[in-house]
């Protein structure tokens, strides 16, 4: 972490620069809660970052009195572990912003996008959609969202409306054994294939695809 000593022109800019799809300011006063719903979000699209310690211009304040920091880096110090407490972890770096024409100490983040779909520790997924950070609760949703990210591939897919016994005794599986040169028991080799889910037994989209008769 560093303190970095800022302009007058820069600090400015981060007052009237328009939140959006890679850049959002909030009070020093947001919770830890609404810090790790920006950064999930964040984590889970493109990446952005973060100035705490700007107010809104919703709040009709004079442009140069929107900037409101903490005046020690220590009070940022719970906003930080809220970040560190997130798991999946997400990558992110912090500095401190200070202008000599300005009080207060502003905490900026640096959130990279995510290989894994990443949630608060409620559990709750965000995705940052322009200057918004929505919450996506569909399971399909979430699950097309890792697909896009490369965390999981369709083939590895549960379908939970298939059973294993349609792979084990479909005819594409008893003409599959036909043509091995040695027996094949199928329950045993879609198992360990890791065409099924080994906890519920409930077949992979690529077990599916491979061996049932209506796929």
């Amino acid at each position: 972490m560093r303190i970095r000593l800022i302009e007058e022109t820069e600090a400015l800019y981060l007052i009237v620069r328009m939140e959006g799809h890679d850049y959002d300011k909030k009070s020093a006063l947001i919770s830890g809660t609404g810090i790790q719903k920006i950064a999930v979000a964040f984590s889970n699209a493109d990446g952005g970052e973060i100035a705490i310690g700007i107010e809104d211009e919703k709040t009709g304040q004079p442009v140069r009195e929107r900037w409101n920091g903490k005046s020690s880096i220590e009070e940022y110090n719970q906003l930080i572990q809220n970040l560190v407490e997130l798991n999946p972890s997400i990558n992110f770096s912090v500095e401190f912003l200070t202008c000599i024409d300005f009080s207060g100490i502003i905490l900026y983040v640096h959130i990279d996008r995510s290989a894994v779909v990443n949630k608060c520790t409620d559990g709750t997924v965000y995705v940052r959609k322009g200057a918004q950070s929505l919450p996506v609760k569909d399971p399909e949703k979430i699950q097309q969202l890792a697909f896009s990210k490369g965390a999981s591939s369709f083939e590895d897919w549960i379908i939970n409306s298939a059973s294993i016994d349609h792979l084990v005794y479909s005819e594409a599986m008893k003409n599959f054994t036909a043509q091995q040169s040695y027996d094949v028991d199928p329950l045993s080799f879609v198992i360990n294939q890791g065409l099924v889910d080994f906890k519920t037994w409930e077949p992979k989209a690529a077990g599916v695809l491979l061996f049932s008769d209506n796929p």
